[in-house]
């Protein structure tokens, strides 16, 4: 296996690159809409009846909850959840009814539904909502592709139905619905309920149904389950087993499993100053991922503890909850590893995971803590036909997912991928070549890196590397991440069949680099040369808009940082 990387050594006077316009995402700014009560329905809806304005169909292929926040002015009856939806957006859609700290109060799945429009699905029974009472209302979209508007502040066509001003938009990364709680650049995802008011309802609000607390909301100290668990592998799990093997079918987490292996993860918020370098000590607050959003939930039960690695062989498999030592190995379709902490030890080879999916097999890695212990290559090593990997901590390893070709020139290994709110931080050189970068692939397509935290204080390799010495590098989305480090932070290079002359191998096209922060607070670059790679470039151009340097506003579409009156390079 070879994987190349970058030697550090002069720079070269930097270029004119073109910079295209064109977006993958396509994001309107300083959205504005206003809804009449001439658009409204009766009963009472908060979007009314009409198409949303400004509103674009997201790229976004990740399976997803979509919801909004909103309060019920007056008491009444919710009797029906409803979302607008475009032809691209396919599959099974349930809505969900929640209270405001994710409490489910009624789900339905939309049946019969149109290609295109506004959908609506009646609740088997109207659900009481309490006058001046906050809810959320959401949906799932199990193959993305949703519709949204970014920066909205738009208001309700209802007076007994009031959304805020901002972030009234929120979501949740999953194979199933969970409690949606995230917002991105106070994005509007058209979701939206039927509400008859009454004066004269019962005062009793609806009888909660026990739900999995959403790992993306604050959990208790003792998780609550559903009463009806998605189907898994079929043996029931372990209650406090401790197992050692190096190849198991894995099997579900019962919803009964008794409570072992107490864990609390404890966060402070410090002053918040989201636009310095102190936004480090405040990730979360400053609405970023870091140490309190990401990996196990606080107070998580580890049911089951497995030494000696983990082998997942059986379709639909979810491993939830679990303590595996050894890294686990993804060789089935539709598996779900989520609220576990999982530690390896490869001995630094390339190639190895903290959790790696096989060729053929797929997988959802959702709030996990990922540690490499210092001698693994990635926290998610792809070379799987797609993945999900949401609201983790990766650390201790050289590169934090990568992405990979098996058989070089052939799409589909390490494809199809969503990477979305993951903490990763505290790489080592001290695996692989010791080389490091955040997200690394030598070809790869249909991707997203959104919203992540990235924190590389070496002063190479990169936090994302695009590269093509294996195949064609196409369509991937690097949108709204926070980024510090690295030699330069960004590669996104066509180097096949050389760098000197790429003409002629594999390319590099339609990578987009949207609504990125870059800090300068390791070093005053971003990275120790800069942000963008200089010597290189896609085989498109770059596409790049509304990048900026935190602490400063510079605006780094068409530059590098410049300090003290020189562009970094």
């Amino acid at each position: 296996m070879t994987i190349r990387r970058r030697a550090r050594g002069a720079h070269a006077p930097k270029g004119g690159l073109a910079l295209a316009v064109g977006l993958t995402l396509a994001v309107t700014s300083a959205a504005a809409w206003t809804a009449t009560t001439a658009h409204a329905a009766t009963p009472d809806t908060i979007w009314g009846t009409g198409a949303p304005s400004l509103a674009t169909v997201d790229s976004d292929t990740g399976s997803v909850e979509l919801g909004t926040r909103f309060t019920a002015v007056t008491g009444g009856q919710a009797t029906g959840i409803r979302f607008y939806k475009t032809p691209e957006n396919s599959g099974t859609h349930t809505g969900s009814l929640w209270t405001s700290t994710g409490t489910l109060l009624g789900r339905v799945t939309f049946t019969n539904e149109s290609s295109s429009g506004w959908q609506t699905a009646v609740l088997a029974s109207p659900i009481t909502l309490a006058g001046g009472t906050s809810y959320v209302v959401s949906y799932h979209a199990p193959a993305g592709r949703y519709l949204s508007t970014a920066d909205f502040t738009g208001s309700s066509t209802s007076a007994n139905l009031k959304v805020p001003t901002s972030n009234a938009g929120v979501y949740a990364y999953g194979t199933r619905s969970v409690f949606p709680k995230s917002t991105w650049h106070s994005s509007q995802y058209w979701v939206d309920l039927t509400f008859s008011s009454a004066t004269a309802l019962p005062s009793a609000s609806a009888t909660p149904i026990a739900t999995r607390t959403s790992s993306s909301a604050t959990p208790s100290s003792t998780p609550t389950v559903t009463t009806t668990p998605t189907p898994t592998a079929s043996s029931p799990a372990p209650s406090t087993a401790t197992s050692t093997a190096t190849t198991a079918t894995a099997t579900a987490v019962g919803s009964t499993a008794s409570p072992t292996n107490l864990t609390t993860k404890t966060s402070t918020k410090s002053p918040v100053l989201c636009t310095t370098s102190q936004v480090w000590s405040n990730l979360v607050a400053c609405g970023w991922a870091g140490a309190a959003n990401t990996g196990y939930p606080d107070g998580q039960v580890f049911s089951k503890t497995v030494t000696g690695g983990l082998t997942i062989s059986t379709d639909g498999t979810v491993i939830d909850g679990y303590k595996i030592s050894g890294g686990v190995t993804v060789n089935a379709k539709n598996v779900t590893i989520r609220n576990s902490w999982i530690t390896n030890s490869a001995g630094g080879a390339n190639g190895t995971g903290v959790v790696k999916i096989l060729n053929g097999a797929s997988a959802t890695i959702d709030h996990n803590l990922l540690d490499g212990l210092n001698a693994t290559h990635a926290c998610v090593w792809h070379e799987g036909a797609s993945m999900v990997v949401t609201a983790n901590e990766c650390t201790g390893v050289n590169d934090g997912i990568f992405s990979w070709a098996s058989t070089v020139g052939v799409d589909g290994t390490g494809d199809n991928f969503t990477i979305a709110d993951n903490w990763l931080h505290n790489f080592t050189t001290q695996a692989a070549n010791g080389h490091i970068d955040g997200y690394q692939t030598e070809g790869a397509k249909n991707g997203v890196i959104r919203h992540n935290t990235f924190d590389v204080s070496q002063d190479q390799n990169s936090a994302i590397a695009i590269w093509n010495s294996r195949k064609n590098a196409s369509n991937i989305a690097v949108t709204g991440n926070l980024i510090q480090g690295g030699g330069f932070s960004i590669y996104a290079e066509d180097y096949s069949p050389s760098e000197a002359s790429p003409a002629g191998g594999y390319t590099v096209t339609n990578i987009t680099f949207t609504d990125n922060r870059f800090s300068n607070s390791r070093y005053a670059c971003v990275g120790s040369y800069g942000v963008w790679f200089t010597r290189g470039a896609p085989s498109d151009g770059w596409h790049r808009s509304g990048n900026v340097l935190l602490e400063t506003g510079q605006n780094l579409d068409n530059n590098n940082p410049i300090v003290n009156g020189w562009e970094c390079r």
